[in-house]
């Protein structure tokens, strides 16, 4: 299985602790580094992939990179923000169930409205619209044997207005593909890949954390606790 991630600019322990606990917890995994021409290497990367792209259309540059890339046939490969943890080994029988696609739904937060100003969008489409209803599906983890799946969402994305390629356009994305491909794609559950709870025990199920937004504080203790480093 392949992890693939994408970073642009300085260095933090929070891409270190994302790709560790991959390596801890998977580790006979390939992790590809994907990012521009100036971004430093990560250690402990298997191979590191460049491309030409602007930190100010950020989501778009992901998609342009993505799709640039020449997968191995039928690879399984797996496309993570790097503000995450890997807790468990990732099967394939339990990802890639019935489809080579695989999507992240929505489980959490879903009732919270769209800030509409955020990040000065001036998003007036999303009005009195949920986090469900607008982005029912999470950027943060795809799964993919399907080599041709970033290249036909970025054609896609090509015709999102400008405002969408720095951020949530891949959201939007991702949205308008179920739309159009809904019977070839599986999905697994926010709750299980990309949980933002950061409560755990023995008997939970939880594959991957997330630390969004403000949750990033959490994750360097959360690290060192899980996996025993204190």
């Amino acid at each position: 299985m392949n992890f693939y991630f994408f970073h642009i600019g300085e260095l933090t322990n929070i891409q270190t602790m994302m790709v560790d606990s991959i390596r801890i917890t998977n580790p006979d995994s390939r992790i590809i580094q994907v990012t521009d021409h100036h971004t430093l290497k990560l250690e402990k990367v298997d191979k590191c992939l460049r491309f030409d792209g602007s930190k100010d259309n950020i989501m778009k540059f992901r998609f342009d990179a993505y799709s640039n890339i020449l997968y191995e046939k039928n690879s399984e490969n797996i496309f993570l923000d790097t503000d995450m943890l890997v807790l468990k080994k990732l099967s394939s029988q339990d990802i890639f169930k019935k489809s080579d696609i695989v999507f992240c739904k929505r489980e959490f937060n879903t009732e919270s409205m769209v800030n509409i100003n955020l990040h000065n969008l001036n998003m007036k489409e999303y009005i009195n619209k949920t986090l469900l209803q607008a982005w029912p599906f999470m950027g943060c983890f795809i799964a993919s044997k399907n080599n041709n799946l970033f290249t036909e969402m970025n054609d896609m994305y090509d015709l999102l207005e400008n405002k969408y390629k720095f951020w949530y356009g891949d959201q939007i994305i991702l949205k308008k593909y179920y739309e159009k491909f809904s019977s070839k794609i599986d999905l697994v559950g926010e709750a299980k890949y990309a949980n933002v709870t950061l409560r755990i025990d023995d008997n939970s199920d939880v594959r991957i954390m997330h630390f969004k937004g403000m949750k990033k504080k959490h994750m360097l203790n959360f690290y060192l606790n899980y996996f025993n480093l204190n």
